[in-house]
């Protein structure tokens, strides 16, 4: 599992103000906190085949009105060893708060498909649940 800090989408959640990092041993390691509810930030690298990962791919474009019914109907998404799409997620261990940003292998690189998504209450919940 890697650390919040060695993800890209470290740097931008850093910024926000719902995330408090605190540096422990002289900046050695670090804890992602989900200053709302107190709760430990958990942080993975998911990735997807082709077909999966388009439909994640399509969710997370989608307006804001619309995610949650992408969800939903996605279903439960099946991780793949060596794929086309490699999801970066960070959530609270309450299952509060996530945010997300998929990125597409092209070019021998993985590129940002998305922007950085948050969903916060229940609406997190939900599409953690078709994640993890």
């Amino acid at each position: 599992m890697p650390k919040f800090k060695n993800l890209e989408i470290s740097k931008d959640l850093s910024n926000d103000n719902r995330i408090s990092v605190k540096n422990t041993l002289f900046g050695f390691f670090s804890t992602a906190i989900y200053v709302p509810t107190g709760s430990k930030i958990i942080a993975k690298r998911i990735e997807y085949s082709q077909e999966d990962g388009g439909k994640l791919e399509r969710a997370l474009n989608g307006d804001a009105e619309s995610h949650l019914h992408l969800f939903s109907n996605i279903g439960k998404l099946k991780e793949a060893h060596l794929g086309n799409f490699l999801l970066e997620i960070c959530y609270s261990a309450d299952h509060e708060f996530v945010a997300m940003r998929l990125f597409r292998f092209s070019q021998m690189i993985y590129q940002p498909a998305t922007e950085v998504c948050i969903f916060e209450g229940g609406d997190a919940t939900k599409v953690i649940d078709c994640i993890i």
